[in-house]
């Protein structure tokens, strides 16, 4: 019984994970269309700000 406790925690893990990537990825599409500040687009996709602005590091490095 408990592997399946431990393997619902970690489907939800993953799940919430990836709802977070999703939402910096939109955070990052509306600074870049939309010239929002990552501020505000981190607030409008619920994405954490901290994650906002080091995928925006990794994005200068690479461009």
């Amino acid at each position: 019984m408990d592997w399946e406790i431990e393997k619902a925690y970690s489907f939800d893990a993953g799940k919430q994970e990836g709802l977070q990537e999703k939402a910096v990825e939109d955070a990052l599409m509306l600074i870049d269309e939309y010239k929002e500040k990552p501020e505000i687009a981190a607030k409008k996709t619920n994405a954490p700000l901290e994650l906002v602005l080091e995928a925006l590091k990794q994005n200068n490095k690479t461009n």
